[in-house]
């Protein structure tokens, strides 16, 4: 099948990908193409709010299980990455981060998951990209694992403070909902910042704690099964 994408530039793509991979996964993509709309008619899905760069790292996933062509392979590019991306992680720390909310908008937790890898890796040997938090904050919900990934890693590895006041040169790329939730977590372990840097970072639980195991479409199907 087709699916027209569309970048902010508003340059459209066409990426041709089997529906049975999609259908699988997704629960979104399953009822948009099994549930009788124009989708499952025209074969065609369009994305209008999704960047290039966000579903081709999305099509990788989807044929190889990961996020991006490993170094060896004659389809990675990582020498045209720009800044500090290696070819390890050639993918940008926001763009990781648009795909674990693409993975959850459209019902699929094991995207969610490489995605959570991808940016506990990424973060391990650069800084996190404290410029995405605003979009996280944006387009997730209170509950989401990602935010709670954050807001540990903040708290237990990559920030240094004696108290909040740190945080006033950084509050125009810090959500008050972030601040919040960060709050919180400082009083499970009594008001401080248990700066552990990166062995703490590199041992992170990320499996049992941040991980969806609910499934091929997740949460999203059985709530469309129950209904």
């Amino acid at each position: 099948m087709r699916i027209p994408h569309t970048v902010r530039t508003d340059e459209k793509k066409d990426i041709r990908i089997h529906k049975g991979l999609l259908t699988y996964h997704s629960a979104f993509f399953a009822a948009a193409l099994n549930g009788g709309f124009k989708e499952g008619e025209t074969g065609i899905v369009e994305l209008p709010d999704d960047e290039v760069a966000v579903f081709q790292a999305v099509y990788c996933w989807l044929y190889t299980g990961r996020l991006h062509d490993p170094p060896s392979s004659p389809l990675a590019k990582a020498s045209s990455a720009p800044g500090p991306l290696t070819p390890e992680i050639p993918l940008t720390g926001e763009v990781i981060c648009k795909v674990f909310v693409f993975g959850e908008m459209r019902g699929i937790p094991a995207l969610k998951n490489e995605a959570i890898d991808l940016l506990h890796r990424f973060t391990c040997v650069m800084e996190f990209p404290t410029i995405v938090l605003h979009y996280i904050y944006e387009n997730t919900s209170d509950e989401s694992l990602i935010r709670k990934m954050i807001v540990e890693m903040a708290a237990d590895f990559f920030l240094s403070c004696s108290d909040l006041t740190c945080f006033n040169t950084k509050r125009d790329l810090l959500p008050a909902g972030f601040l919040l939730d960060l709050m919180f977590k400082l009083e499970t372990q009594d008001g401080k910042f248990k700066e552990t840097g990166n062995t703490g970072m590199v041992n992170l639980d990320r499996c049992s704690k941040y991980h969806d195991h609910s499934g091929p479409g997740g949460k999203l199907r059985g709530s469309q099964a129950s209904a």
